[in-house]
């Protein structure tokens, strides 16, 4: 049985892609504060940090272990590609990401909530 901390990830994956949906501008100011508090670059990578060493350490008890072990992978990928990029080009990717219009925000949640339910599919 894979360990509780997959379904709360899960559920909380799926949770910003119904809030993505319903409420696109209200993420999207969501994440500019959060941006806005300073060098928060830190904090993303050691969360993807963690993610993605939880992933790999919990895989052998999951559904499926090697999708598990690949994601943790990306994820510690992702931690890495933040660094790289730099505060700079995050800013004016997130500023992008502020002009497109809500619809197009939209799509992201569908793709959350894929994701947030792999996780729990995961963990069953």
């Amino acid at each position: 049985m894979a360990h509780h901390g997959l379904n709360v990830l899960g559920w909380v994956i799926l949770s910003f892609g119904i809030w993505a949906l319903i409420q696109p501008r209200t993420l999207l100011e969501w994440v500019v504060s959060f941006w806005a508090d300073g060098q928060r670059i830190a904090v993303v990578v050691s969360l993807r940090t963690l993610l993605g060493g939880y992933l790999i350490w919990v895989a052998p008890m999951t559904r499926v272990p090697e999708v598990a072990a690949v994601l943790g992978a990306l994820f510690l990928v992702s931690a890495v590609l933040v660094l790289s990029l730099g505060g700079e080009r995050l800013a004016r990717i997130l500023n992008w990401w502020v002009a497109r219009p809500n619809g197009q925000i939209r799509l992201l949640g569908p793709l959350w909530g894929a994701f947030g339910a792999l996780f729990l599919w995961l963990a069953t």
